[in-house]
Formats: C-alpha cells, structure tokens, sequence
C-alpha cells in the first residue's frame, strides 16, 4: 500500500500546504522525507488501512482514523482531499485483505 500511496503522491500534482500553516514540530528533521505531492496522506492510509484490518470495535478504529485526519488538517501537514485521500486508500487497502483473507478461508 505505500508503493501505491508514493506513485500517486509522485503523479498527483497536489503541493502541500504552505509551510507558513504548518503546525508541526519535527522531532527528526533529517528523518523527514519529502515528495513533490501531498496526495494522498500516507498517515492517514495507513490508519484506516490498520483500523480496517485490527481485530478493534468499529468505533475505536473509526475514532482513531477521524482524530488522525483532523490532527494532519489542524497541523497544515495536508489539505483536507489529502486526508480523504488517504482515508479511501487505506479502507481499499483494509477491503482487499479482506477479500483474500475470505478465498484463503474458503481453500
């Protein structure tokens, strides 16, 4: 899935916030790796695709997927469509592991 996440962020030409909105901190800052999209949010990708796949109550996975979309918002780290983005990949992601892990069950 962060194959897919990177191929899209390096197709869609969506720049990121302004760094002016930016509210983050960065605790590593050689650790940072950038691209020239911020489309979608891999954050966010990969906690709906976690929250989707976790053996979790439906709400906690839902809560903890909306408080990371609005948290990247607040933070000016991404527009709000970089955050849907990232929720849709992740839930595509979470459906086609479901998917196989039903026909592996199922052989």
């Amino acid at each position: 899935m962060t194959l897919v996440e990177i191929a899209v962020k390096m197709v869609v030409p969506q720049a990121p916030p302004p760094e002016q909105l930016s509210r983050s901190a960065e605790l590593v800052p050689l650790a940072r790796v950038t691209f020239p999209g911020s489309f979608p949010s891999g954050h966010i990708a990969r906690t709906a695709f976690v929250a989707g796949i976790a053996r979790i109550p439906p709400w906690l996975g839902a809560l903890t997927v909306a408080l990371m979309m609005v948290s990247r918002v607040y933070l000016g780290d991404h527009w709000t469509s970089d955050a849907l983005g990232g929720l849709l990949l992740g839930l595509l992601g979470a459906q086609v592991v479901r998917v196989a892990e039903r026909r592996l069950r199922r052989h």
